[in-house]
C-alpha cells in the first residue's frame, strides 16, 4: 500500500503545477491577447514539478537510508553478515 501511495504522489506532485501553471499561462494569454505565455508558463510548470518529484525523491531515500543505517546499528538488518564481506577464493595462496 505504501508503494501505492508514493507512486500516486510522485504524479501529483508532477501534475498539479504543470496544470496550475498552463491554466495562469492560458488565462494571461486571453488578458493580453499573446499565443505564447501558455507555452511559456507550461515548461515552468514542469520545471517546477520536476523540482517537486527530485525533491520528493531525495527526501524518500534519506529515510530509507536512516532506516537502513539504524537497522544496522541496531544489528537487525535482516541480511547475511558475509554480503558485507568480499569474497576471497580459498583455493588461492598468498605469495610473498
Amino acid at each position: 500500500m505504501k508503494a501505492l501511495i508514493t507512486i500516486t504522489q510522485f504524479g501529483i506532485d508532477m501534475l498539479v503545477p504543470i496544470f496550475l501553471c498552463s491554466m495562469a499561462g492560458r488565462w494571461l494569454d486571453g488578458k493580453f491577447g499573446t499565443s505564447w505565455i501558455f507555452i511559456l508558463m507550461f515548461f515552468v510548470g514542469a520545471a517546477a514539478g520536476a523540482g517537486n518529484v527530485y525533491r520528493l525523491a531525495r527526501k524518500l531515500m534519506n529515510e530509507s537510508d536512516t532506516v537502513r543505517n539504524r537497522d544496522l546499528a541496531a544489528g537487525a538488518s535482516g541480511e547475511d553478515a558475509a554480503a558485507d564481506v568480499p569474497y576471497e577464493d580459498p583455493t588461492e595462496e598468498d605469495e610473498e
